[in-house]
């Protein structure tokens, strides 16, 4: 139990995203012929990208009014992310490594994306650093207040379970 949680406006919640790395078109003529395991890794990221979206928008709805400070959601807006290949999300070498750092840094520099509710997505005023930033003064307030408590932020409720009796 959260003795202090009064609401979803008691809860920080930070959601980061990937971003659409890859902007793929399936074209009919290439995939027709295509067998189960050619579309294993097209399907997960269709299916990754639709979940995030929909789990983006439920914990939009969840947070309300309260969404611009207590729900934020990192999210590459994809504007210049074009310079990925097909195995950007599998390849562990330097050299990927060093392109997914620079994509990530430029990510920080991108207007956050936000979600609207029935509304779809717009560009926030904010970056997504100053988005970051934000996030960091709240959790580094909060702990602050957390340490001035003399009762603890998280109880653990006792399960209500009575002993059995031996004969």
């Amino acid at each position: 139990e959260f003795p202090f949680v009064r609401g979803v406006e008691d809860i920080l919640v930070l959601s980061l995203g990937t971003g659409s790395l890859l902007e793929i078109s399936y074209e009919y003529e290439k995939v027709k012929n295509w067998k189960v395991k050619d579309w294993a890794k097209p399907m997960a990221r269709i299916s990754g990208d639709g979940s995030a979206d929909s789990v983006d928008q439920a914990v939009a709805m969840a947070f309300g009014q309260s969404r611009s400070s207590s729900y934020v959601r990192i999210q590459a807006n994809g504007t210049s992310l074009g310079r990925c290949g097909p195995n950007v999300d599998t390849d562990p070498s330097p050299s990927n490594v060093k392109m997914l750092i620079a994509i990530a840094e430029e990510m920080l520099k991108q207007k956050n994306v936000e979600s609207v509710l029935f509304g779809g997505k717009r560009l926030a005023d904010q970056t997504n650093f100053e988005k970051l930033d934000g996030f960091a003064a709240q959790l580094v307030l909060e702990h602050q207040r957390r340490s001035c408590r003399i009762a603890p932020t998280v109880a653990f409720k006792q399960p209500n379970n009575p002993k059995p009796t031996t004969p």
